[in-house]
């Protein structure tokens, strides 16, 4: 199974892109490190700063991980960019 997911790159670029089963696991698992470090848990997020994931095109990708580039990068975001990110992230539980 593949998936059409955003990522967001070491060099800031908000990019989607098709990946296998195992690296859409590893790119979601990243969008909820992201949502745990703009929520003030930055614990999660560093545990990305050496992984890549590679597009079905064979691309591979590093992600985002240093905090103020980040923040930076999530402010500048649309709206439609944002609502895909949160769709990723799925309802929130225990609320």
């Amino acid at each position: 199974m593949v998936s059409r997911l955003p990522i967001l790159t070491l060099s800031g670029d908000y990019l989607s892109a098709t990946f296998s089963a195992s690296d859409a696991r590893v790119v979601r698992c990243y969008w909820q490190a992201v949502s745990a470090a703009l929520a003030g848990n930055a614990a999660p997020i560093g545990c990305f700063a050496t992984v890549t994931v590679h597009d079905r095109a064979g691309t591979v990708y590093y992600v985002l991980t240093d905090l103020d580039h980040l923040y930076r990068c999530m402010v500048r975001l649309s709206d439609a960019k944002c609502r895909r990110v949160r769709r990723i992230l799925g309802p929130r539980r225990g609320r």
